[in-house]
């Protein structure tokens, strides 16, 4: 992947990552859920370390 294409992804990624957590329950959350957010604060913080690393 070029710089560029890892800059959109983690651009998506971090938007996702905003609206789940906006918008998750504050009471029970779902398990699901919380794993989601956890996968997509992983894989930014690895887009983030590629790009620093170019």
């Amino acid at each position: 992947m070029k710089n560029e294409e890892y800059r959109i992804r983690l651009e998506k990624l971090e938007e996702e990552l905003a609206e789940l957590e906006a918008n998750r329950p504050t009471h029970s959350p779902k398990p699901s859920l919380e794993m989601r957010i956890d996968e997509l604060r992983d894989e930014i913080a690895i887009l983030k370390k590629k790009l620093e690393g170019k």
